[in-house]
């Protein structure tokens, strides 16, 4: 899933339209079963808009992931 992550950089893909706490925890999942793993970063609140970022880890390299609410999940290259 996460095979390539130099073909994200300075790329956002938004893998779902809302965030999704199943979809996160999929992403986990498979994150796990290859080895890579999520590290959080931060967690912002602005109003009625939460903020949620990571660092995506595996053996390719590293990505940006963020969960913002009323925008999805998104990855994105460093």
């Amino acid at each position: 899933m996460l095979e390539r992550l130099r073909f994200w950089r300075r790329r956002r893909i938004v893998l779902g339209t809302e965030y999704d706490a199943a979809l996160l925890i999929a992403l986990r999942e498979s994150l796990s079963a290859e080895g890579g793993r999520l590290e959080p970063v931060s967690f912002t609140v602005g109003g009625s808009q939460e903020v949620s970022v990571w660092t995506v880890r595996c053996a390719d390299g590293t990505a940006r992931l963020e969960a913002e609410t009323f925008v999805g999940l998104s990855l994105s290259g460093p």
